[in-house]
């Protein structure tokens, strides 16, 4: 027993030793970092590494060595270049996917309530700063870009010569979302709902596009020169209206936004700055004006995000980033983020397509009609039509707050407004819209809303109309479902969307 002491002594001894040097290993890393980017050299070194890891065959047991250094170079290289986004909910942010998109796969989240004592007991080459510490951002930043001093706003700190270098991202990023939807602010009224962090700099950056005339809308007043949101009314003639309140965000979704814009009378642009869910409460009422006036225009949030990431990747690499292009990563977080949603007609094949596509995609399934099965709530376990109905809105708007999945809905789902404009806010849409004859063979007698041809072929002049207003994608070949609804999602993708 004694002996068995000796040795773990002696191995405890050595374990305080080697987590010394490790930690002092990993304490140099930023230094090598500065080290690095003022000679203008790339941030890895696989020569070295190689060199470095072929020390471990003059040691015995270089393999099990060799494995060890291998990790903590790993770690090292982390170290060196230690980035994140720091605010204080941040479980449904997209940001690594889309650093790691720009070549920085050591791109982490920080939650914290005290932002300056993060600083403080931190150490990181750079950090992006969300909601609710840009402006505090700016006060501990110990130098400011012209935007950043301009905007009074920081989302970008960068650590150089040991100093704070605070810069605002999202004054560039929202004009490249602009170039990108091709909406031209100047000369223009611009109605800006909200008056925070981002109203401001969404106010500077319309500003510095020659708007004519910039308001701020909020729930409450932050500057003598803001209004009250519920005062909306009196500005029907403003032309750009950009919303940064972040109201049916996920996963939270609202079917309808805080206010009306039923009034305006000539709008050329509704702009999200918000981008989860993608088609919010807010841009849903834009495809509503859409119908009177074709030519206005919607901007969705994402590309302002990922053009933000990339601008972001600029100042902490010191070089610009021309591949990947922001519209792609825009199409690839989009595309691991959205749902499928399949309406139709009953015998229309949505669940067997959904699995398939599901399986296809890396998607996960749900069946709004087996929900309702599975807790006794479907139309035959129910006393009638209308609570049936009720309980399928309730499904309908928690399968509206999931991600990455596909979901099969029953056929009367569209008979329901708010149920379309839930799913519709992250989805892309699909109608199997069967030719009839293929339908026939396989009515069920056992389902009350369409047991015969007749009924059936009523649902069907009822819901056409429904089903191609929400419709994002038509699928009416019978023949390979499967490919030809690949192969109209890809063409939808690379050519259609995001709608403007």
């Amino acid at each position: 027993m004694d002996k068995l002491k000796d040795l773990r002594k002696q191995i405890d001894e050595l374990d305080t030793e080697i987590m010394e040097k490790i930690a002092a290993r990993l304490k140099l890393m930023p230094q090598i970092y500065q080290a690095k980017s003022q000679l203008q050299l790339p941030l890895t070194d696989e020569a070295r590494e190689q060199a470095v890891l072929a020390k471990t065959e003059f040691f015995p047991y270089p393999q099990e060595i060799s494995a060890i250094y291998a990790e903590i170079i790993r770690q090292s290289k982390a170290r060196q270049f230690a980035t994140g986004l720091v605010g204080k909910s941040l479980s449904y942010s997209y940001s690594p996917l889309i650093h790691k998109a720009f070549g920085n796969s050591n791109y982490q989240l920080f939650e914290t309530a005290d932002l300056e004592n993060f600083l403080k007991t931190n150490a990181h080459i750079g950090l992006n700063i969300t909601n609710p510490f840009k402006v505090q951002a700016s006060k501990l930043a110990h130098n400011l870009s012209p935007i950043a001093q301009k905007t009074q706003i920081t989302n970008v700190l960068s650590w150089e010569s040991g100093q704070r270098q605070g810069d605002n991202v999202d004054y560039q990023a929202f004009w490249e979302m602009l170039d990108y939807f091709q909406i031209d602010c100047s000369n223009e009224k611009v109605l800006i709902l909200g008056n925070g962090a981002t109203a401001q700099t969404v106010f500077w950056a319309v500003k510095d596009r020659g708007a004519k005339t910039v308001q701020k809308l909020g729930r409450t007043l932050h500057e003598e020169t803001d209004d009250y949101l519920a005062n909306i009314a009196n500005y029907q003639d403003y032309t750009i209206i950009v919303n940064t309140i972040p109201y049916g965000v996920h996963p939270q979704l609202e079917s309808t936004y805080l206010v009306s814009f039923d009034q305006f009378t000539s709008p050329k642009a509704f702009i999200d700055v918000n981008y989860n869910p993608h088609r919010s409460a807010f841009l849903q009422e834009g495809r509503k004006l859409q119908r009177t006036f074709p030519q206005l225009k919607l901007a969705y949030g994402l590309y302002m995000l990922v053009s933000g990431g990339r601008l972001t990747e600029e100042i902490w690499q010191k070089q610009k980033i021309t591949s990947p292009k922001t519209i792609d990563v825009v199409k690839t977080v989009y595309l691991q983020h959205v749902n499928i949603v399949l309406i139709g007609l009953p015998y229309s094949g949505k669940t067997i397509l959904g699995k398939a596509l599901a399986y296809t995609l890396g998607k996960t399934f749900f069946d709004s009609d087996e929900i309702l099965e599975s807790r006794k709530q479907s139309i035959h376990d129910l006393p009638s039509l209308e609570e049936f109905r009720a309980q399928e809105k309730a499904v309908i708007k928690e399968l509206a707050k999931k991600q990455n999945s596909v979901i099969a809905t029953g056929g009367g789902v569209v008979e329901n407004e708010e149920n379309m404009l839930l799913l519709s806010q992250n989805s892309i849409i699909i109608w199997l819209n069967l030719p009839f004859e293929w339908l026939i063979p396989r009515i069920d007698e056992t389902r009350p809303l369409s047991h015969t041809i007749d009924k059936l072929k009523a649902l069907a002049q009822n819901r056409e109309r429904l089903y191609r207003e929400f419709a994002d994608i038509i699928i009416d070949n019978p023949h390979n479902i499967l490919q030809e609804t690949g192969e109209k999602l890809n063409e939808y993708l690379n050519h259609q969307w995001p709608e403007s």
